[in-house]
């Protein structure tokens, strides 16, 4: 039984008086922002099937989840999936981003899939996003372990950067991966997102993302679906999620002596400088110095997307894309191809 079965199963047996019973006088929750989380998750009638609880109002619904999720322990399946945040990101990571409120959690459904957003991630310049797409039948999962992908149309992507442009957001540069995860009862198949943009501040955009099959990897999916004419990669499309991009996360200003500016975050970084980083033949010289006196070595594995401009050092700018979560808030230094990037206090 999944966690979505497990929570609509005990709320199926509460009638109003019990839940009532089980609310009055329980602290839901010490972290606000977490249990306006879970209450918004639950009440998204757009998303959400309720057809389990009976004799409940919608809030009152949402704090028994709530409760039950910090009594009992009890895993909310509406929540985000943090085993792909941390096969994206690194071990851990799911636990640090639900512990800053920046997991998402929103579940929408289609035929033979049931899709998670589970975080979308923005500086303001750069974002980051992984959807969860969990079978919601045997031969769906069986076709997921025998290696499929997933992908974006190229006219998806034109669709959904126009639907952001019109919201005063802007998608650039950007890249996408696919991978499976079969380490629980059920496989999952995530797609992971990175792109260069342009958020407004306080602003939060919306836009309509369509998820397509690409087939199998061992059929090169993604040469074979760009292969594909747009009526056949439409008969592909699987389904549709929507991603909300606000600002969440801030750069942490660095400066090399030369006086050249890096901002740092926890999922990529910019630079006032030209750059070669060789991403993709693992020689990079990415390197962070801690606080507490350690050495993080990043390899060109460790970048997800980056991109340069310039052509000469001590010019241009460069900003990558990192494949793993670094806690830029212990980083004391950040030392790119023997460029040293000093901490700048506040």
């Amino acid at each position: 039984m999944n966690y979505e079965d497990r929570l609509t199963s005990v709320l199926d047996t509460f009638d109003e008086s019990r839940v009532r019973a089980l609310l009055e006088g329980i602290e839901l929750s010490p972290d606000r922002r977490a249990a306006k989380q879970i209450t918004k998750r639950i009440t998204d009638s757009g998303h959400i099937r309720t057809r389990f609880v009976r004799k409940t109002a919608a809030v009152a619904v949402a704090a028994a989840a709530a409760v039950l999720a910090a009594v009992t322990g009890v895993a909310i399946a509406l929540s985000a999936h943090k085993e792909p945040i941390d096969e994206r990101f690194g071990s851990g990571a799911g636990d640090r981003m639900e512990s800053r409120a920046l997991l998402d959690g929103s579940v929408f459904d289609s035929e033979h899939y049931r899709m998670t957003v589970d975080t979308v991630l923005c500086t303001g310049e750069q974002l980051a996003a992984v959807i969860t797409l969990e079978p919601k039948d045997e031969e769906t999962a069986a076709y997921i372990r025998n290696g499929q992908m997933l992908t974006l149309s190229d006219r998806e992507y034109e669709r959904f950067g126009e639907a952001l442009a019109s919201q005063g957001c802007t998608v650039g540069n950007g890249g996408f991966s696919s991978s499976i995860d079969e380490s629980g009862s059920t496989p999952l198949v995530s797609l992971r997102l990175n792109f260069d943009c342009a958020c407004p501040n306080g602003k939060t955009c919306s836009a309509p993302l369509g998820i397509y099959d690409a087939g199998l990897a061992s059929d090169y999916a993604y040469t074979s679906f760009a292969a594909l004419s747009e009526e056949d990669q439409e008969s592909r499309r699987i389904g549709e999620v929507t991603l909300n991009i606000q600002k969440n996360l801030d750069y942490k200003e660095f400066r090399s002596k030369d006086g050249i500016r890096l901002g740092l975050c926890d999922i990529g970084f910019r630079c006032g400088a030209y750059h070669e980083l060789h991403a993709f033949e693992d020689t990079l010289s990415l390197t962070f110095e801690m606080k507490d006196g350690s050495r993080i070595e990043y390899l060109g594995s460790d970048i997800a997307n980056f991109s340069v401009s310039g052509g000469t050092p001590g010019s241009g700018r460069t900003s990558a894309h990192f494949t793993r979560w670094i806690d830029s808030e212990n980083v004391a230094a950040v030392i790119i191809d023997g460029t040293r990037y000093e901490e700048v206090s506040q």
